[in-house]
Order: structure tokens, then C-alpha cells, then sequence
């Protein structure tokens, strides 16, 4: 769940994107956005409120700097940081270099 969407604000469609980039982080590093230590879904829910997500590149250090940069986008905390469409998506996937590395 978006972070907004935990606190009641406003939303739009950069929740979806949220969700994408979380779906995608976890595809990409075996992890989840964010570690709460435990299973317990308050702490989760308070994390994603309080705490910016984990950093990909740390989550798997192999990502291509590019790569984790998208990602630091999709699921960043504050919804006026993340990109305000989808739109660009494709375009900027098909921007990294292939083999790009760390």
C-alpha cells in the first residue's frame, strides 16, 4: 500500500505506480521495500509512513545503477517524488544499456 494511501490523503494515480515499483523491487531483489523484521503488518504500516523504502542497489548489488535509480523513483515515499506518469516508463527501461552494471 502506497504511503498516502495509509494516511488518508488525497490520491491519484501515482499509488499504482507505487505499487508497481513495489512489485518490481521485489521481482528484482528477493526483498520487500520495506523490512519491518518481522511479520507484523502495524509495523509495516507504520514503516512505510515514517521510513523512506530500502535502497535496491543495497538490496542486490549487482542492479545496474540505472535500474536502481527507476526504481528509487517508482517507490519513493512522497508521492510529489515519484514520477507523475507511466507513461515514460518503456521509454526509460529500453534507456539502460544492456549488460549494464553496478
Amino acid at each position: 500500500m502506497a504511503p498516502e494511501l495509509i494516511r488518508r490523503e488525497s490520491i491519484d494515480e501515482r499509488i499504482d505506480i507505487f505499487s508497481f515499483g513495489a512489485l518490481a523491487f521485489e521481482f528484482l531483489t528477493d526483498r520487500l521495500p520495506y523490512d519491518a523484521g518481522s511479520n507484523n503488518s502495524m509495523a509495516m504500516l507504520l514503516q512505510r509512513i515514517n521510513s523512506d523504502p530500502l535502497d535496491p542497489a543495497q538490496a542486490n548489488p549487482h542492479l545496474p545503477t540505472e535500474l536502481a535509480d527507476l526504481i528509487r523513483k517508482l517507490i519513493a515515499r512522497r508521492p510529489a517524488d515519484r514520477w507523475p506518469s507511466m507513461q515514460n516508463l518503456p521509454e526509460a527501461l529500453r534507456g539502460i544499456p544492456v549488460g549494464a552494471t553496478v
